[in-house]
């Protein structure tokens, strides 16, 4: 029998691999974080290159020092470094988004992961501190979250504004925000500037798009970027330098905040408390801070629009019937409460569709412009002036009485009365006016309007030119004709109208000549009707 002998199984397992001292310094070196060993008092053992790179602190000036005595600086929250204090002495791990500052001053926010490493006993012997850069990502997280957030729930773009102000001065607490925005008559309108003294705010509000409008209204002006490191020395600012110096300001970069169509909308500025140039990091900060700035001001300009679109007319500017009504029964319920009359004016022009037949309807627009605009200029602030539709106008003024109306009517008339330039032609414009009084005419804005509406078209028919006092026998009349018009329909339906012919005969030869066509209406209930009653309005029903 063969003899046997004991054979050994191989392992199936892999070696571990081996890593000695030099890979495992290269290794820590290469790492795009800082890494820091840290004993239980927070005093650095050892650093890595990627500490060098990140704060511009060398291994031999690292060494022997606590992290916080390198890198904290003006603007580092206090009561987040003692916590993590508390946290290394309990020999607790911890984490914390800090804004440390390097070397030569420059500010970063960093994300700190300390762990603590057991000695052979189980105690903390040491920590070791992981530092990341996050500036770029806290940037975003803090700024376009929270901002683009505030845009989806439709805050008002002074709350936006005052949030990225703020959310910039969070992240970057050495500088100063304010965010500007360019009216109607190209001045610059402060909406937010959260950290500068009102007075400063009051001082620059209103400045002008231009050279003499400050850094800012210059930066807009030239549609590019304006730094000033100094505003002690810089010529730029000598007509405003007193008032920035006293407000504790050093330095300003202004930026134009533009549309996507490439509009300056406003301005975003950057007050610095020292005189410097602005931070690398400002300027990926401002970058972005641009573009949520433009979405804020596109939004508010886009909803602008709209409601000028829904609430006004887009030929004259002037409030349109929805808009006019609304606004009336404020205006009513206010003098309501303070027993005041309230003139109620319905403006039609006379004759303006001959106007448009023959210059043509850009003409006759032209003419509803102009005479819109002398209108405005007669009636004040006070009175409330909108477009009814066509060439027609409503006026609403308060604390008026009869007399003061009539004045007003006069005024209006002349002032559209005064001579055009319509198209190739001058003319001079007519209106007829018609006037109802609240409370006597009405209490409510639609039958006051209803009213005036009657007693313009008695205007018109007396001629134009000229104005009327609704009366209740304007209303009679009103009613009488909506009896007539329903009884001339049913007239046409039941054979009720009838023709006669008149001989017509040569006045020479009194020989007959022709016949005369003559209608006639045998009503039922009111007997024979006029002619002269139903033909006009026939005419006009159609």
């Amino acid at each position: 029998m063969a003899a046997m002998r004991e054979v050994t199984p191989a392992s199936n397992a892999p070696s571990t691999p081996t890593v000695d001292a030099r890979q495992l310094a290269l290794a820590l070196d290469h790492s795009a974080n800082a890494i820091l060993l840290c004993d239980r008092n927070a005093v650095i053992q050892y650093s890595n290159d990627g500490f060098f790179r990140m704060f511009g602190y060398t291994r031999e000036e690292a060494c022997g020092r606590q992290p916080q005595h390198l890198l904290l600086g003006t603007h580092t929250d206090a009561e987040t470094i003692r916590q993590l204090g508390a946290h290394h002495l309990a020999g607790k791990p911890h984490r914390a988004d800090v804004l440390g500052y390097r070397r030569d001053g420059s500010p970063l926010w960093v994300s700190v992961v300390a762990t603590p490493v057991p000695a052979a006993d189980g105690t903390v012997d040491c920590f070791i501190n992981v530092l990341t850069d996050i500036t770029a990502a806290k940037t975003h997280e803090v700024l376009q979250n929270k901002v683009l957030d505030a845009l989806v729930r439709e805050v008002s773009l002074a709350e936006t504004m005052s949030l990225i102000c703020r959310e910039i001065e969070r992240v970057a607490p050495d500088l100063r925000a304010s965010v500007s925005q360019i009216d109607a008559n190209h001045m610059l309108r402060i909406i937010a500037a959260p950290s500068l003294p009102t007075a400063l705010v009051d001082y620059l509000n209103g400045q002008p798009v231009g050279v003499g409008g400050g850094i800012c209204g210059v930066a807009a002006w030239r549609n590019r970027p304006l730094i000033v490191a100094d505003i002690a020395t810089d010529p730029l600012c000598a007509a405003h330098a007193g008032e920035l110096l006293s407000s504790g300001l050093r330095a300003c970069w202004a930026n134009p905040i533009r549309s996507s169509s490439g509009q300056v909308l406003g301005t975003l500025a950057f007050h610095y408390l020292e005189a410097r140039e602005p931070a690398p990091w400002h300027r990926a900060l401002v970058e972005l801070s641009l573009h949520l700035c433009a979405l804020a001001l596109e939004r508010e300009h886009t909803r602008a629009r709209v409601h000028q679109l829904a609430f006004y007319d887009a030929l004259t500017g002037l409030p349109n019937r929805m808009m006019f009504t609304a606004r009336a029964e404020q205006l009513l319920a206010s003098c309501e409460q303070n027993g005041q009359q309230v003139a109620a004016l319905f403006i039609g022009l006379d004759r303006f569709k001959r106007i448009n037949e023959s210059q043509g309807h850009s003409a006759g627009d032209g003419l509803l412009r102009d005479v819109a605009q002398r209108m405005a200029g007669v009636v004040g602030t006070s009175a409330l002036f909108g477009r009814q539709v066509g060439d027609e106008f409503l006026l609403l003024v308060p604390g008026c009485s009869a007399v003061q109306t009539a004045a007003i009517c006069e005024r209006l008339l002349g002032a559209i009365a005064a001579p055009l330039n319509v198209g190739q032609i001058t003319v001079n414009a007519s209106a007829s006016i018609g006037v109802a009084m609240y409370p006597v005419d009405g209490r409510d804005i639609d039958t006051l309007l209803r009213h005036a509406d009657l007693a313009m078209y008695r205007a018109k028919d007396e001629g134009g030119s000229g104005f009327r006092f609704f009366s209740l026998d304007m209303n009679r009349v009103a009613q009488e004709r909506v009896v007539m018009e329903a009884a001339l329909r049913e007239a046409l339906r039941g054979d009720q109208l009838t023709l006669h012919y008149q001989p017509q005969l040569c006045s020479r030869t009194q020989q007959l000549s022709g016949v005369e066509a003559l209608l006639r209406w045998e009503h039922p209930h009111m007997g024979s009707v006029s002619p002269a009653r139903f033909i006009p309005m026939a005419e006009e029903c159609g």
